[in-house]
């Protein structure tokens, strides 16, 4: 008897070895997880996805156009990367901040409804079985008395003691920290790209961030060991090809008109910048993924601006000086150009990244850098006046676009395959649940006519039968 009562004690400690022997790599699998979304869901934020690459392309064309096309003076790159970031501010407590409080006191006030409802119709059930209960026909269970003391009430949480100061001290630092580390890949991913921007022209950059996808996808592959989506990468090389026959035509069209078609040394550090930016930016797009259940978007947002703020406010005096004399010679045009950079692209850009790498995953949002490249030449024909007249061009135009536009198609036709096989197993599950009911039920019957029948006899038979 003593053993069989400790059995159920080893069972119930059995799961924590196994939670202990996880490794790393799993542990990680476990948490960049993606939910479950609808096709609806989906598909909206694939376009967001897209959007905010675009959105994205058209950074260090208005960065490059702040430094180096204004009447003034050229603006120095920490002051203007300060000067963006302030601007973030307000438009993150508007954009983000704001709606993330309206949302969440709309969803608390619903759970507080439903529970209320929960508590009604159980006080209603526990009324109608004590009145059964009192003709000795049924026995009420204690839970249903005193609903408050189920398990599964929220409220009774509210009763239980809250952790040791210093523990919360503890998980709150580390939410921080975690936070603070997202947050500042961030800022300088934005900052290398601000320089890299003013020392390169803006197809030489986007050229080195067309690589960002296949780090992405290379991460999530052997570290996260998540399945990549399908036909990954055959879009990427085709992707590439696309973007890399844009910048030959380009080079070409620099040589045909006489412009600087080599390379110096400030386009090498440019390419050097660029290239840190794009293994800055995978980092952050499988960072998203891993802290998507420790740490809220809200909480990477404010520690993107609080770091930049502090980092590039005192680098920007002590390499910069303080002269910030080209703030009040913008015209109304450029103070445009830089509040659309601050607000539109690096507070919304950030926003639409951020969620739709947590809802649909790094390796498919990062396959939308290309458009980057796209947005970067069309901003340039717009604001930089700088117009693509070579065929080849063109032509790696056409290639992306129709690259990626195939891309989201099978996306799309995988997604309806993969919702209309989910509903019919679910379909399939629950007819089996229907009938393995029903065998339970006669069973059930069964059974009671063998014990209860007046007409059977000791051995189970009815009284009649031969």
């Amino acid at each position: 008897m003593g053993s069989t009562k400790q059995q159920p004690a080893a069972e119930a400690s059995s799961p924590a070895p196994a939670d202990k022997a996880l490794t790393v790599t799993q542990q990680l699998q476990a948490k960049a997880a993606l939910p479950e979304l609808s096709r609806v869901n989906y598909a909206f934020w694939v376009v967001m996805a897209v959007l905010a690459q675009l959105n994205w392309g058209l950074y260090p064309v208005c960065t490059r156009y702040l430094q180096t096309s204004t009447n003034h003076k050229p603006i120095p790159t920490l002051q203007l990367a300060v000067v963006i970031n302030i601007i973030a501010y307000p438009a993150l407590v508007i954009f983000y901040t704001i709606p993330s409080r309206i949302r969440a006191h709309l969803a608390k006030r619903k759970q507080q409804q439903q529970q209320q409802q929960w508590q009604q119709q159980q006080c209603n059930t526990a009324l109608d079985m004590a009145s059964s209960a009192s003709c000795g026909a049924l026995e009420v269970p204690p839970a249903l008395l005193n609903p408050d003391q189920d398990p599964n009430d929220s409220t009774a949480a509210k009763d239980e003691p809250l952790p040791p100061l210093k523990e919360r001290l503890k998980a709150g630092a580390r939410v921080a920290a975690v936070a603070t580390i997202v947050g500042g890949i961030v800022a300088l991913q934005a900052l290398t790209n601000i320089y890299a921007a003013r020392l390169a022209l803006a197809y030489l950059v986007q050229l080195v961030f067309m690589f960002g996808p296949l780090v992405v996808a290379l991460a999530n592959t052997y570290v996260l060991k998540q399945p990549s989506p399908p036909k990954l990468y055959p879009t990427l090389a085709a992707a590439i090809i696309g973007a890399a026959v844009v910048l030959i035509g380009q080079w070409l069209q620099s040589r045909a008109t006489g412009a600087a078609g080599g390379f110096s040394l400030d386009t090498l550090w440019g390419l050097l910048l660029a290239l840190t930016s794009t293994l800055l930016l995978a980092a952050y797009f499988v960072l998203l993924q891993v802290t998507r259940r420790f740490v809220t978007g809200e909480q990477i947002l404010w520690a993107n601006r609080n770091v930049a703020l502090l980092l590039f406010t005192p680098l920007s005096l002590l390499i910069e000086g303080t002269d910030w004399s080209w703030v009040f010679l913008l015209t109304p045009a450029e103070w445009g150009i830089l509040v659309y950079t601050g607000v539109s692209i690096y507070t919304l850009g950030n926003i639409f990244i951020q969620s739709s790498t947590r809802r649909v995953g790094s390796p498919l949002v990062s396959v939308f850098l290309s458009m980057r490249l796209v947005a970067s030449i069309l901003g340039s024909i717009v604001l930089l006046h700088d117009i693509p007249t070579s065929p080849v061009t063109w032509v790696g135009f056409g290639l992306v676009i129709g690259v990626l536009s195939a891309f989201l198609a099978l996306q799309a036709y995988v997604a309806r395959k993969k919702a209309a096989a989910a509903e019919a197993a679910a379909a399939a599950a629950s007819k089996d649940d229907d009938a393995e009911c029903g065998v339970a039920d006669g069973a059930g019957k069964q059974a009671v006519v063998d014990v209860e029948s007046p007409c059977s006899n000791g051995t189970g038979k009815h009284a009649d039968s031969k």
